[in-house]
């Protein structure tokens, strides 16, 4: 960490505007926050990005009394670089994961902790009938036959996961009950936790 005006035999003197230079991003907005930050006797922090040195600056303002500051810079470009590395790969995944979705030749579908859908892929919407947009948001148990309704697989602490090829009965828009094998798995967070 490092302050914009770490001398003080340098700063002390100087215009508000000679410590913040032209080139200096929103510059004059940071007139205005600096009076804020007096004014209510809250500290202040942004991030901000220089492109004369490719740099991100983490900017800190701290009020000292009624009439003094002091804004401390931090470089936080690696750290940004880092976040934009895990927003990349995110997306990536995410992306692969779509893809899979829309071309593997089974019904998928997700659901969250209280069983309600969250995705639905092609070939769900072409063997149950049912659209996307008709089922997500609603729970499961709405089409589900047996065994689910009367014991959730996927819930259920005595059912070892995954299940596969459990042979389960389900109702198609038509109202037609379907014979299916499915299976069933969760994802666990890092402690262990089932998460959606």
């Amino acid at each position: 960490s490092n302050s914009l005006c770490s001398n003080a035999k340098i700063c002390l003197g100087r215009s508000f505007k000679e410590i913040f230079p032209p080139d200096y991003p929103h510059a004059f907005d940071w007139i205005h926050t600096c009076q804020d930050v007096l004014t209510t006797g809250q500290p202040y922090v942004t991030d901000l990005y220089f492109e004369a040195t490719s740099k991100w600056l983490r900017i800190h303002i701290f009020p000292l009394d009624a009439t003094h500051f002091v804004i401390q810079s931090t470089d936080i470009t690696h750290h940004k670089s880092k976040e934009a590395s895990l927003e990349n790969y995110s997306k990536e995944q995410s992306d692969f994961n779509q893809l899979l979705l829309r071309t593997v030749p089974s019904a998928v579908f997700t659901v969250d902790l209280e069983r309600k859908i969250t995705s639905w892929n092609p070939m769900a919407e072409k063997l149950t009938g049912f659209a996307a947009g008709d089922v997500i948001g609603k729970v499961c148990t709405q089409f589900a036959g047996e065994p689910c309704q009367n014991k959730c697989g996927l819930y259920t602490d005595d059912v070892q996961k995954p299940v596969i090829g459990r042979t389960c009965t389900f109702q198609d828009k038509p109202r037609d009950l379907l014979t299916i094998s499915k299976n069933v798995g969760v994802r666990m967070g890092r402690l262990g936790n089932v998460i959606v």
